[in-house]
């Protein structure tokens, strides 16, 4: 390998380091400059490809940040030649989109936006990949083809929507995690955001241009659904450039644009001469002092690309005052074009007033012959008309002077312009021409203008306006009788709805009367329970106090049993289970006193765990030479016991089932978390090491069982769903029931070749240890191991669970099952991915896991297909349903529907709230480790 090729693969592979920190401009910087000393980008992929892209997120959203910058500054070949890897770049989207974390959606939507580039660069091959483009060379592009210029359009606003959403992923993520922008974890996450205002500075200029050029060519009723999606991207972009404005991480980094309060109006040109270009200016970034990017770099090289380095500044500064400059003719061009607008809108006043004093004039003639004969009835007016007739001139004038003044002005802005204009002649030669020819025009238009203004000054002396004035108060008297004959109509209209209101109050008040005579039923029934029930509970509630008195007694005894941390550990987690089960019994009891026998049984095994727990940890105190994490355990293990007290309490005083739920979540569970947690450490820096073989061996057996009960369960409901449904509703669920059982039986599969997988690679990797010695040194392996087997059992669980509820609930509409399986599948590719970590990378049993979990991924879009149809199949079943039933049904129906909505209302708020409380309790958490 030759030294530019080395440097190249240590600038890739140092620029996608896994760690989260934002992508270091210098290392990319090299990859530019390697595509324009190759000509080609191939050699950059081929090392993109040998990198971790599958393993670590954090390097695939490097990777996509660098892709984005070399596109847009390296060589333009690299459009072209990247297109070949739009599927490895969508691919590694897919991937990380599963995790459904900060970081991998935004990889996700990262992924698009790069490929929707490749492809517009692809469709449109006359922009560069920066995007800077005179707009005269758009439209000698286009050859003002409106098609073509409607189609254009259409493809930036796609483009601006792709950056819209990747800068909203990246901020839900920094929010979520609450980071600093001048942190590494938060300038990780928003260092591309300098790229894609890079990108969307000239796209939103063109997409105005191109918007003022339809709509000068075509109805303004075409382009309703173009203004429409252009001001919404108005308001996100400038959202966007808002947000990014303060942080004071981009402060050093990137003039951020602004753009106006009000979108442009584009059906007025005269928006168009005011338009102003939004201007991005990235700050030289500061030179990193050296990292020995190549032990045997030269400092000749080096001299090279500081000169460069120098060119591309003095060029940048050069391209700048070219804009500025280009950005004054615009605003001289802009100015004219105002101008003679203007100019051409007082033409149109004084020919409508023009027309106004023929129309008079001709209406007096003809009034003369009858006026002799009412001359005497007109004479009371003439005096009146006189007067109005002299306001009318008096107004006359004074509009006439507004536009002389008016007139004068632009004669001033005019003169302004054109020594402006001359003071740069040999700059503009053509503009001169141009302005020349339009000042030409200007003169022979005011010339125009004053012979008109005097022609009109004449007539107003001249014209009679009684006649004007009949003809308005003629025109008021039709207008009255319009506004008498709309309110008729008005009334009779009210009157209508008023008979139409009688006839559902009627309605209404029956159908409350019957829901009051249901009510009283109701009520009749629900004292008469109540009655039954306090005599069960008097007859119960002595011989429960007295039984769990006698079994709480027990936790002062110790009994014998196997004296290991991993017994404690067994303990542990059959507590946890036993609580579980005690809610759910306690639960039960409270709604059948005579369920009791449950929830002694599950008292007596919880005490007898607690038992056994409490022997061991007096063991371990006794045994082990650490007398400080012995002490900690000991110690929490007594107020363990302590916090079991107030659950004593509920459960002899009969209190609410929801209070012991939460008594429960609290403290006894965090408790046996830190015994958890202290008995692991400590058997971690003991001679004999944790037992991770075992641990492991008994997840995967627990997953096993779980996943096997749970596909079990799904047949099971598939049985009772033929029983309980018919039509389209059976087809619904035997769709969904079937998917969801395809994807646990390649759960099965998966898990099957991990097994495969982690025995090869234990023969391979203990030598010559015995196999506890080989999970002991592999410890973060194996956690893996076992958290991926503990997430897919969660997973499977609640996937039966969500199938449950869908298939025994009146819903039409249930996410959870979709949920559930990307849930799986997420977890299905952490197994994968601890599997990768140490399996040779020739091994065929890897081949076999990795297609078995893209049989996973396909199974779980599959899941979430058939949930998506069977939602519409049956929303669309409900509405024929609707349209069968009476008045009175629909009625009814609509308060039923009303309630629910209610109720759904009320529980995505309190879940909106729990959601917030266990975001900010992991946020804590994540504070303290």
């Amino acid at each position: 390998m030759d030294k530019d090729s080395n440097n190249l693969v240590v600038s890739i592979t140092k620029a996608l380091n896994p760690t989260e920190t934002p992508l270091k401009m210098k290392h990319a910087r090299n990859v530019i400059i390697a595509t324009y000393r190759t000509k080609e980008i191939k050699s950059v992929w081929s090392i993109i490809t040998r990198q971790p892209l599958m393993e670590h997120r954090f390097t695939a959203w490097k990777f996509c940040h660098m892709l984005h910058k070399v596109m847009r500054e390296g060589h333009p070949i690299c459009l072209k030649q990247s297109l070949t890897h739009k599927a490895l770049i969508l691919e590694v989207g897919k991937l990380w989109g599963h995790l459904q974390d900060g970081v991998g959606t935004c990889v996700e939507s990262y992924t698009k936006l790069v490929v929707n580039k490749l492809e517009f660069h692809e469709k449109n091959a006359i922009f560069p990949g920066s995007l800077l483009l005179e707009f005269n060379e758009v439209e000698k592009f286009a050859e003002d083809d409106r098609n073509i210029y409607f189609q254009l359009c259409v493809e930036v606003f796609d483009y601006l929507d792709h950056i819209i959403d990747v800068q909203s992923k990246i901020f839900a993520s920094v929010n979520i995690f609450r980071m600093s922008s001048m942190t590494p974890q938060g300038q990780c996450r928003l260092a591309p955001l300098i790229t894609l205002i890079q990108d969307s500075n000239p796209l939103y200029d063109i997409s105005v241009r191109l918007m003022f050029k339809l709509h000068n060519g075509l109805p303004s009723d075409v382009l309703i659904g173009h203004r429409d999606r252009f001001n919404d991207l108005f308001s996100k972009i400038k959202y966007f450039y808002d947000n990014v404005r303060p942080l004071q991480y981009f402060a050093d980094v990137i003039q951020v644009p602004s753009l106006p309060e009000n979108a442009p109006n584009f059906l007025s040109q005269i928006d168009l001469g005011n338009y102003v270009a939004p201007t991005v200016y990235v700050k030289q970034e500061q030179e990193e002092p050296p990292e020995n990017l190549v032990d045997n770099l030269t400092p000749i090289e080096n001299s090279d690309l500081n000169e460069r380095d120098n060119i591309i500044k003095r060029l940048q500064e050069e391209l700048l005052e070219k804009e500025n400059q280009l950005k004054n003719e615009a605003k001289l061009i802009s100015k004219i074009s105002e101008l003679n607008l203007r100019n051409h809108s007082l033409e149109a006043e004084i020919s409508t007033i023009k027309e106004k004093f023929i129309e008079i004039q001709s209406g007096e003639k003809r009034t003369l012959h009858s006026e002799k004969e009412s001359k005497a009835s007109l004479e009371m007016n003439i005096n009146e008309l006189k007067f109005k007739t002299e306001e009318m001139k008096e107004m006359l004038n004074m509009k006439t002077m507004e536009y002389e003044n008016l007139l004068a002005d632009k004669n001033l802005e005019i003169t302004k312009l054109k020594s402006g204009i001359t003071q740069k002649e040999n700059m503009f030669t053509e503009l001169k021409n141009e302005y020349d020819a339009n000042v030409i025009k200007c003169q022979e238009i005011l010339k125009k203008n004053e012979f008109e203004t005097e022609i009109s000054r004449k007539l107003t002396d001249d014209v009679n306006l009684k006649q004007l004035e009949c003809a308005n108060l003629l025109q008021e008297r039709a207008n009255c009788e319009e506004k008498i004959t709309s309110m008729n109509l008005t009334i009779e209209t009210m009157t209508n709805d008023k008979y139409e209101l009688d006839k559902r109050l009627h309605s209404l008040e029956e159908n409350i009367s019957l829901l009051n005579q249901e009510l009283e039923r109701a009520n009749k029934e629900i004292d008469e329970l109540k009655r039954n029930k306090n005599e069960i509970e008097n007859l119960l509630f002595e011989a429960k106090s007295l039984t769990i008195k006698e079994t709480f007694k027990i936790l002062d005894c110790l009994s014998d049993s196997e004296l290991t941390p991993e017994k404690a550990l067994e303990n542990i987690e059959q507590i946890q289970r036993l609580l579980r089960q005690l809610n759910t019994e306690y639960i039960k009891y409270s709604k059948s006193p005579s369920e009791i026998n449950g929830l002694i049984s599950t008292c007596l095994s919880l005490i007898h765990s607690i038992t056994s727990l409490h022997t061991c940890v007096a063991y371990i105190f006794n045994s082990v030479s650490d007398l400080v994490k012995a002490e900690d355990i000991l110690q929490n293990c007594n107020d363990f016991q302590d916090s079991l007290k107030p659950i004593h309490q509920v459960l002899s005083n009969s209190k609410d089932p929801k209070i012991l739920q939460d008594i429960i979540d609290s403290i006894p569970n965090a408790k046996l978390k830190v015994i958890q947690e202290l008995i692991l450490s400590l058997i971690n820096t003991s001679p004999e090491g944790l037992n991770l073989e075992y641990m492991l061996q008994m997840e995967l057996k627990a997953m096993d069982e779980i996943i096997e009960e749970a596909t079990n369960k799904i047949i099971e409901i598939y049985s009772d769903s033929k029983t309980s449904n018919n039509g389209i509703k059976l087809e619904v669920h035997e769709k969904i029931l079937d998917s969801c059982t395809s994807l646990m039986k390649s759960i099965k599969i998966l898990i099957k070749k991990s097994r495969l997988l982690q025995d090869e690679i234990v023969a391979q990797g203990k030598g010559h240890f015995p196999t506890k010695e080989f999970y002991k040194r592999n410890s973060q392996w194996a956690g893996g191991l076992i958290s991926a087997s503990k997430n897919i059992a969660k997973g499977a669980n609640f996937l039966v669970e969500s199938a449950n509820r869908f298939f025994t609930t009146e819903s039409s509409n249930n996410f959870e099952i979709i949920v559930a399986a990307q849930e799986i599948a997420a977890s299905t590719a952490q197994l994968v991915i601890a599997s990768k970590v140490k399996a040779d990378k020739n091994s065929q049993k890897l081949v076999e896991l990795t297609k078995a979990s893209r049989d996973v991924s396909q199974a779980t879009g599959s899941v979430v297909a058939a949930v998506k149809d069977g939602n519409i199949q049956l929303d669309n079943f409900n509405e024929l349903e609707l349209e069968q039933l009476t008045p009175s049904q629909m009625k009814t129906r609509e308060m039923e529907i009303h309630v629910k909505v209610l109720e759904l209302e009320q529980a995505l708020q309190n879940e909106r709230y729990k959601l917030m409380s266990f975001r900010k309790a992991c946020y804590k958490n994540g504070q303290d480790e």
